[in-house]
């Protein structure tokens, strides 16, 4: 039989393969969920998680049917998937207070609850979304009705799905619209180095230095989908605040932290919603959104227990990130005094694991920066650049000739690029006029990345790190 249905893909290290391994292996996937149904055709290659079509399509056949018994079988599968996500958090939050070889065991035993939810949600998520185009057709009086419901459901949940790539990036703007109504917490910022500027707020200002740790508890992860990369830390915020105080004033702090109007029910599917049809609207959007019943649960988790793994890094005289590079059964046993890790295999292990999915450049316009890729290849498009976008453009070039720039340099042109949190240029160099327009405006600026336009994906949220000569592009979102 076939193995090409992909459940879920791990992103992450050797160890959280590992973990997602042994909740879908044997009976583990039934003890969870509760399910009359074992994965037995499961397999793990090339960082995905995979079982055959034939039972992919078993357990969509098990979720319609227990959905034409029961209507709230898939707002019950959200609550419990959210209930093995918060038993996941809480036993982060208690490792410290047991030995490690039973602190381990307990974060691999909740880990192994959570994954069997992971791994189905997109199924789960797939009938329901097939269930809801019916109901909604049935309610509409026109020819291919069906085609109609799911073209009106997809424009409701357009406005309704916000990752948490997004979701930091609005987090980091309302800490700056904070911090940013202290005028000498501004000035703090603006004038010391970032490690200076964090330690003197840390001391003299700590109920708004809190803001900066809770952010990094809650959204750290998010650069760390390839286990190669560090968490982001206070540091990295500090420098992003620094650019944002250095150019924007606070009424344009507060446009960045807005969120998108979300779509009415009523509004885009033109009908009067019965309560049962809320209901089922809401559960499809937490199958979508929830961080706790996605991959990002366990890469969050991981953050949060960065500590602990710290300590039994130390404990089995490696490194954090060598730690990743082994699985849990090794980890376990190792801890247990059984086995010596395998050391020999780390430096293979770590080839096979890849290098990280990002570009690179030359900065110049010094800065940090994280945004929405917006790609503009003609200055007509300058209008779809908003507020906090990263611009991508292949190269620009004055406009001495009378031709419109995405950089124009006229006295009677607008410069849209104001409202860029970044730059990043495919050519050019220190002297291009890319380049002198952002340092003009305080821009952070990454160039001659060869492949920027033909690589990132527009609305692609990343992180541009020009705080040294190689500037880095990193994806946030893949």
């Amino acid at each position: 039989m076939k193995l090409s249905f992909e459940l879920l893909r791990g992103d992450g290290s050797i160890l959280q393969a590992s973990f997602i391994e042994a909740g879908l292996q044997g009976r583990a996937f039934e003890e969870s969920t509760g399910w009359k149904l074992t994965l037995e055709h499961y397999t793990h290659e090339s960082g995905a998680h995979h079982i055959s079509k034939e039972e992919a399509a078993g357990v969509r056949a098990f979720v319609a049917s227990c959905l034409s018994t029961n209507p709230m079988f898939c707002g019950e599968f959200v609550e419990r998937g959210k209930s093995k996500a918060g038993k996941l958090i809480q036993t982060t939050q208690s490792l410290e207070n047991r030995e490690l070889l039973d602190s381990f065991q307990a974060l691999w035993a909740s880990v192994r609850e959570l994954v069997p939810f992971l791994a189905v949600r997109g199924l789960v998520q797939a009938e329901l979304e097939s269930t809801l185009i019916r109901v909604v057709a049935d309610r509409l009086d026109e020819e291919d009705a069906e085609s109609r419901a799911a073209y009106l459901l997809n424009q409701l949940f357009l406005t309704r799905q916000e990752s948490e790539a997004a979701r930091e990036v609005r987090s980091f703007y309302r800490i700056a619209l904070e911090l940013g109504r202290n005028p000498a917490v501004v000035d703090l910022i603006i004038d010391r180095s970032s490690p200076g500027a964090l330690r003197t707020l840390e001391g003299d200002y700590p109920a708004l230095h809190e803001p900066l740790v809770r952010h990094i508890d809650e959204y750290g992860w998010v650069r760390t989908r390839h286990s190669s990369l560090d968490p982001l830390t206070s540091k990295d915020l500090v420098q992003r605040l620094q650019k944002v105080f250095l150019r924007w004033k606070p009424a344009t702090v507060a446009r960045a932290c807005e969120a998108k109007p979300r779509a009415g029910v009523e509004e885009t599917l033109k009908l009067p919603p019965s309560p049962e049809l809320v209901e089922s609207i809401d559960t499809l959007e937490a199958l979508i959104t929830l961080r706790g019943l996605r991959v990002d649960a366990l890469l969050h988790a991981q953050h949060l227990a960065r500590g602990f793994f710290a300590k039994v890094a130390v404990t089995l005289e490696c490194t954090p990130k060598e730690l990743m590079l082994f699985t849990a059964e090794e980890i376990a046993a190792a801890l247990a005094g059984t086995i010596e890790l395998p050391r020999d295999e780390m430096e293979a292990r770590a080839a096979s694991q890849g290098a990280p999915a990002m570009l690179e450049g030359q900065s110049v316009s010094l800065g940090r920066a994280v945004g929405r890729v917006r790609i503009i290849h003609h200055a007509v498009q300058r209008e779809r650049l908003e507020l906090g976008d990263v611009l991508v453009t292949g190269l620009s070039s004055p406009d001495h000739g009378g031709d419109q720039s995405v950089f124009p340099t006229r006295t009677d042109a607008s410069v849209p690029v104001e409202d860029a949190a970044a730059i990043i240029i495919d050519d050019g160099g220190l002297l291009s006029h890319a380049a002198m327009i952002s340092r003009e405006h305080g821009i952070p600026c990454v160039v001659g990345t060869e492949r920027a336009t033909s690589t990132l994906r527009d609305g692609q949220i990343v992180e541009v790190d020009a705080t040294r000569a190689q500037g880095r592009i990193i994806p946030f979102e893949y």
